[in-house]
């Protein structure tokens, strides 16, 4: 199932997204998702008419014509190729898209949950590159940070540019961070 109607009295989407990608085997316990596949909540004029799963918006759309949810778009004349018109789902049917939006995209996958690969103390013993110093991990990411007159400059690395002392020192030294 890679759409469904929706009712016009329900108001949850996401969570009605969320189910959706879970049924289409991507779920919270699944990080795994090469495509990026999302839920798009699509509408008219007068609400929500459905949620449907793809890696993008043209893939959704056509997986709702697939399954029956933008029947109230497809056009009548099917050989007036002049209007603005999109050739949509496995049958190629022309759909008028003028009313028809996004409301939301839903994702549903988390990262990893990612463990640092040495104790706490090492990570505080590295030195001190360009005034930043370890300071903490944070989903995945370990955070350095030095004091600026105006504030305070982060910087985000994972733990493969910590296992390169050559490469640890170019990007403290140049502020480079992986955000």
């Amino acid at each position: 199932m890679e759409a469904i109607k929706v009712k016009s009295f329900r108001e949850d989407y996401k969570t009605l997204a969320k189910r959706l990608l879970a049924v289409n085997g991507f779920h919270a316990e699944s990080s795994y998702n090469p495509h990026n596949v999302k839920a798009y909540v699509i509408h008219n004029e007068y609400g929500v008419l459905c949620i449907a799963v793809g890696d993008c918006l043209q893939e959704a759309l056509d997986n709702a014509v697939d399954n029956g949810c933008l029947n109230s778009c497809l056009v009548e004349d099917q050989e007036d190729r002049d209007g603005p018109y999109c050739s949509l789902g496995n049958a190629g049917e022309l759909f008028d898209l003028t009313y028809i939006g996004v409301l939301e995209e839903v994702t549903h996958y988390k990262r990893a949950k990612q463990a640092m690969k040495y104790n706490k103390q090492h990570y505080k013993d590295l030195p001190k590159i360009n005034g930043f110093k370890w300071y903490g991990f944070d989903q995945g990411y370990h955070l350095f940070t030095k004091q600026l007159p105006e504030g305070f400059a982060n910087i985000k690395l994972l733990e493969s540019d910590l296992d390169d002392p050559l490469n640890l020192e170019l990007m403290l030294s140049k502020g480079i961070t992986r955000i």
